[in-house]
């Protein structure tokens, strides 16, 4: 999207590789993220970008509903749908929350437009980090394009971080951490006094994840020290495959001198003391 045809437009929807193995397309609905309404966003401002052989362009749709556009017999394959630049563009977001695994409460919180492209990204990386999916409601309403958010909590002696976040089409982070908490507490996103997001943690649920987390952990680093040490041939590529938090594990080995002191989590090779050296 860094052509030059594609300066006045910014991403409106997931890019995609769309792949015909026969025949034609008669017609493609590309999903969007944009709040569609009549008076403040019509079709005339949504085009959609194609990827030529020679050179990429961007082409006026001639349809648009409330969550996808409408294109008929394109004659190169589309890649995702764009919007003109403009101030307040209300877009539809979602935010995730994952709950990590150090020693007090730690909360990733993610903003990002309804795009499953970003959210995959975001939970592949939180997945290989061991973190949990706290599940919560998406906001209701939507949220303009460059508006600055902050997220606040009624909990006294929590500390977020950074203050406030400009949105983009991107997914933007805050983290929460909380060292003392027996409580429920309650999260806001705002926009000035705007409140635009409401998620109340109840202290059962998320003492319940602490505990699941930490027993988890332990299991798991229990059974990947004998692993790294003492792997059998046969299955030693698969046991490296199959672990998911791959670097708490390892810190603590380091730290025990079970393994070396460098190693890298991308891949492996023969080490010393019948384990590995990542």
């Amino acid at each position: 999207m860094r052509s030059s045809v594609c300066k006045d437009y910014m991403p409106a929807g997931p890019l995609m590789d769309i792949t015909v193995t026969s025949g034609e397309i008669e017609e493609v609905h590309l999903p969007h993220s944009v709040c569609i309404d009549q008076t403040s966003t019509s079709s005339g401002q949504f085009a959609v970008l194609h990827v030529g052989p020679c050179c990429d362009v961007v082409e006026d749709v001639p349809k648009v509903t409330s969550s996808h556009i409408k294109f008929l017999q394109p004659t190169f394959l589309p890649r995702g749908v764009m919007i003109r630049k403009m101030a307040g563009i209300p877009f539809y977001y979602d935010v995730l929350i994952y709950k990590t695994n150090k020693e007090f409460l730690a909360l990733d919180v993610y903003v990002m437009p309804c795009d499953s492209a970003l959210r995959q990204e975001v939970e592949e990386k939180q997945k290989s980090s061991g973190s949990i999916l706290i599940l919560n409601p998406s906001p209701d309403k939507s949220m303009q394009m460059g508006e600055h958010v902050s997220l606040t909590t009624d909990q006294v002696d929590a500390i977020i971080q950074p203050s406030a976040r400009e949105l983009r089409y991107e997914s933007i982070f805050f983290e929460v951490l909380i060292r003392n908490t027996d409580s429920d507490f309650t999260l806001r996103l705002q926009s000035g006094k705007d409140t635009l997001w409401t998620c109340t943690f109840h202290k059962g649920d998320y003492q319940k994840q602490s505990a699941e987390l930490s027993f988890s952990m332990k299991n798991l680093t229990h059974n990947w020290k004998f692993c790294l040490l003492f792997p059998p041939a046969s299955h030693q590529a698969a046991l490296i495959n199959t672990m998911s938090a791959k670097k708490p594990v390892l810190d603590e080995l380091k730290e025990k001198k079970a393994i070396s002191e460098t190693y890298d989590v991308r891949g492996m090779k023969s080490g010393e003391r019948g384990g590995f050296c990542f």
